[in-house]
């Protein structure tokens, strides 16, 4: 009945059924196509071809990391991984092939991601996810800039020490809807700024 069941075991991650459904704790990755408005407005089938292009890649890199597309609509897609560590290359990896996608675009319509991170516990059923991480994942998201990663405290310190070296603290701010404030970080360099070393530091997995 649930699909992740087994990762997640394998991962080390005991499920707790309560009510017929499964709650385990993951890695949530919440991605915004930036401008998607504009995009349709521009051209609707060549956005449509873009986007779907970029979609398919997203979903190949997901799960070549052991994550599953949990929700693709749109404008936006939820992820869902065992580690914050396989959250974060995955999502390098995808950033990296938006870069790609934007090097080769028609038409001059090119979808530009920001990308939200959190860990917690969910409940996942079939293509429904919910949990305070997936509502975080979004509001985190919401913050970034295009071709940015941002996560939170939840995600950080689980990180293994050589991915923390290429992260830097951002501000710390109020998530609408949680109490206090959030300690923040983004990866330090995007797809934006390097282009050709993300693309050419996975082109295995995006080509």
């Amino acid at each position: 009945m649930f699909g992740k069941t087994r990762n997640r075991h394998a991962a080390g991650i005991e499920p707790v059924e309560a009510g017929g459904f499964e709650i385990v704790q993951a890695a949530i990755v919440h991605l915004d196509i930036v401008g998607s408005t504009q995009l349709v407005r521009r051209d609707l089938r060549l956005a449509h071809l873009q986007v779907s292009r970029l979609y398919q890649r997203i979903c190949r890199v997901c799960r070549a990391h052991g994550g599953q597309a949990r929700e693709l609509r749109g404008d936006a897609a939820v992820l869902e991984f065992a580690s914050v560590d396989d959250a974060l290359r995955a999502t390098r990896a995808i950033h990296a092939t938006a870069a790609v996608l934007d090097a080769t675009r028609v038409g001059r319509i090119n979808p530009r991601l920001r990308t939200g991170v959190s860990f917690g516990e969910i409940i996942s059923e079939s293509r429904l996810i919910t949990g305070a991480a997936v509502i975080r994942a979004q509001r985190i998201e919401q913050l970034a800039e295009p071709g940015q990663v941002w996560f939170d405290d939840t995600v950080y310190p689980r990180l293994d020490p050589a991915q923390q070296l290429g992260v830097e603290a951002m501000p710390a701010r109020t998530l609408k809807g949680f109490a206090g404030e959030t300690a923040l970080y983004r990866i330090r360099s995007t797809c934006r700024e390097h282009p050709s070393r993300w693309q050419e530091l996975f082109r295995p997995l995006v080509a």
